[in-house]
Order: structure tokens, then sequence, then C-alpha cells
């Protein structure tokens, strides 16, 4: 079975990749509405656009390779991510960290359609608290010490939401 995720449509999942059938929806959310802000670096305005989660925020997301546009849905409740982790996996290490990245691709692959440029599986990088988005152009993101973030409130964004 294929994702359909183009514009607000059902999508159904096959029974492969989650272990049964889910429904879920695709559709246009306020940034603000699912705790994500939207922000310029200074010194990289002419790259667009960055989107930091705040502290509160659940939302975990998928980035387009093609387009880079970014595909949110909430970590705890996306089944791929909340998986019980096996018995047999330590709970630090080396094979916690392949168990990690194991379960973030299958949810980069759980995207069959991008829904703004409709190429197929190209969501690349994981998005979360604690990892950065590329630029809205594409550009690698400098994250650290010394980089001067500022919020664009009036420019406010719309985000592709997967609700579950």
């Amino acid at each position: 079975m294929t994702v359909n995720t183009i514009g607000g449509r059902l999508c159904r999942v096959g029974a492969i990749a989650l272990g049964c059938e889910a429904v879920m929806v695709l559709r246009k959310r306020s940034s603000s509405e699912v705790g994500i802000r939207v922000g310029r670096i200074r010194g990289m305005e002419k790259h667009g656009r960055v989107f930091v989660l705040t502290n509160e925020s659940d939302a975990v997301g998928g980035q387009c390779s093609i387009c880079h546009v970014i595909v949110w849905a909430s970590g705890s409740r996306n089944p791929l991510l909340r998986r019980p982790k096996p018995a047999a996996c330590p709970d630090s290490g080396e094979r916690y960290s392949e168990y990690v990245a194991e379960n973030r691709l299958a949810f980069l692959r759980s995207f069959s359609l991008c829904p703004e440029c409709n190429s197929v599986c190209s969501f690349d990088l994981f998005v979360s608290n604690i990892t950065s988005t590329r630029y809205e152009d594409g550009t690698e993101r400098i994250a650290g010490d010394g980089v001067d973030y500022y919020d664009v409130p009036e420019d406010e964004a719309w985000v592709w939401w997967l609700d579950f």
C-alpha cells in the first residue's frame, strides 16, 4: 500500500510499516498552534526561514531533500516512534543508538510522497527539538553558540501536520 499525502486527504499506511493499518490526515496548521517557532538567523536571511521547536512542543518532522518542506507530526502519537524498545536492546550505547536511528529512518520512510513537490521517498532529515532543520532553500543550518536567531511573528507559517 502507498501513502497518499496530498492536501489533507486521508492517508493509509501499509501493514508492513506499522504492523497494522492506520488512517492519517495530512493538513496545514498554524506553526504556533503546534509549538513551532518561525524565525531567521541574522546574516543568513537570504536562505529563508528556520523552524525551531518550543520546549513544550511534541512535534517531530521529516524534511524533504528536494523542496525542503517539513512534514510535522506528534512524536508521542506516531506509531513508529512510540514502539516499545525490544528487551534485547540496551538503554544506552551503540546498539541503542542504532535502534533510535532505525526508528527515525522508518519514520522518514513512512512519508512516501512530499505534499509540496510530489517527490517519492525524498524525506532524509529527521527534525526534533535536538536536531536542526535546513533553511528553506536547502542550505545546511549552522547551529551553536554565536548564532543570532530571531523570531518573525508577523511571518506566521502554515506547516504540514500529520494527524494519527
